[in-house]
Order: C-alpha cells, then sequence, then structure tokens
C-alpha cells in the first residue's frame, strides 16, 4: 500500500489519522486499525509514484 496523500505516504497517512482520534490507542490496537486498512490493497487509487516506485519496489500486498 503505497501513494501519497499531502506530503507523506498512505502508511503514514492513516497511522497518523488514527492516532490523531486516539492518541491513547495502544500498539495492538494500532497493528489491528493499520492491518484492517491493508486487507483491500493493493488499492488502485494508492499506488506508488513513479519516484518512490523507483527506489522502493512494490513487491506484493503490505502485510503487518
Amino acid at each position: 500500500m503505497a501513494g501519497t496523500f499531502g506530503n507523506c505516504g498512505a502508511l503514514s497517512f492513516f497511522l497518523t489519522g488514527y492516532l490523531q482520534r486516539n492518541p491513547n490507542a495502544s500498539a495492538a490496537e494500532v497493528v489491528r486499525y493499520l492491518d484492517a486498512k491493508c486487507q483491500g490493497q493493493p488499492d488502485q487509487s494508492k499506488r506508488q509514484h513513479p519516484q518512490i516506485r523507483a527506489r522502493y519496489a512494490l513487491n506484493g500486498p503490505l502485510r503487518l
């Protein structure tokens, strides 16, 4: 799962959004949230930007 939202990658975007909404979340809750977000990937709207793809190839689905 990759892409850009503002100036960050999709995973960073989802992570920071979740932590802003749930500042007291445990690490396990964060992992469960991100795992659920990644279940439907790769989502074509969140594909890696060409410059990022050249440096960090996306090989298969993201697993946490």
